[in-house]
């Protein structure tokens, strides 16, 4: 004769089971940030214009949320910020891709290519990230390109 935990503690576990898999099926990605909201003046730099992006490269993206900044020192020095938000990359159908493939795909040489600890202090907590750094060419033109994901 079965006694109530020999069926009690197996349904129990297929319960908990069921559980634990349907509670884990759905993505939870958080609120998606207003990037022009993004600071205007960062340390010594001070944005100096929005910079379109153009429709193709846009639709090729396919991110969610898109901002390109340009920002300058007093000494001249420009620094342009791009940031490519993608709400959710469980789909599988809309990725970021690194700029290893994309700027030598748009007729950027590159140069070197290294990993740079980079300390960040955002007001709200401060920290180091490690990035990718890449020194690039096209032309005339050098730029260095920091990202990360």
């Amino acid at each position: 004769m079965l006694d109530r935990w020999t069926i009690l503690v197996p349904g129990f576990l297929v319960l908990q089971a069921a559980l634990v898999h349907f509670a884990s099926r759905g993505e939870r990605p958080p609120a998606a940030p207003d990037l022009l909201a993004f600071p205007a003046s960062i340390g010594g730099w001070e944005k100096i214009r929005e910079d379109p992006i153009e429709a193709d490269v846009a639709a090729q993206l396919g991110a969610d949320r898109l901002l390109n900044r340009s920002y300058v020192l007093r000494t001249g020095a420009v620094a342009n910020l791009f940031v490519a938000w993608f709400q959710s990359q469980s789909a599988g159908t809309r990725q970021p891709h690194s700029p290893q493939v994309c700027l030598p795909g748009s007729g950027w040489i590159t140069e070197t290519s290294s990993r740079l600890a980079l300390h960040v202090d955002i007001g709200v907590g401060a920290g180091t990230i490690s990035v990718n750094r890449m020194s690039v060419s096209k032309g005339q033109l050098r730029a260095v390109v920091l990202y990360w994901y």
